[in-house]
């Protein structure tokens, strides 16, 4: 069984006009850590708002990160993880708290993502964004790039 424990926590970015309200940039990013607290690694991803099926909210990337973070976690099956995001509304979700008013194509993925890494998945919780700057700083970074090299 996995043995080595780790926390994932992730982050969105997502830049509005001021005049439209539409995002013209998004990126989000997940940053693993061992139990010290080291950065052990991160993936961050920009995001073209023109390329998604569904307009980009703040939500939406944010449960991308979330998404992305447990593929990473399945990929990876020696880890036993904490996931922890400052978006209240997407730990809401998953734990059932909050109703899933949007992104329901999202929120299918996240559960069908969920359940391939549930023994893998010590918690879900909620955490400050003061406690996410790495994972912020990420996704800042990466809504702002104009090309992300992989």
């Amino acid at each position: 069984m996995n043995d080595k424990k780790i926390v994932i926590k992730t982050d969105a970015s997502a830049w509005k006009d001021s005049k439209t309200g539409k995002v013209l940039r998004a990126g989000w990013a997940f940053v693993v850590y061992d139990m010290k607290g080291n950065e052990l690694c991160y993936q961050q991803h920009k995001l073209y708002p023109n390329e998604e099926p569904e307009e980009l909210t703040e939500i939406r990337c944010e449960m991308m990160a979330f998404i992305a973070a447990l593929i990473w976690l399945k990929k990876n099956d020696q880890y036993q993880a904490v996931l922890k995001s400052d978006s209240r509304t997407m730990v809401n979700g998953i734990l059932g708290i909050a109703k899933r008013k949007a992104n329901y194509d999202l929120w299918d993925e996240m559960e069908l993502e969920v359940r391939k890494a549930i023994n893998q998945i010590e918690d879900i919780c909620y955490i400050p964004r003061e406690e996410n700057s790495r994972a912020d700083q990420l996704a800042n970074q990466a809504a702002n790039a104009i090309f992300l090299a992989a």
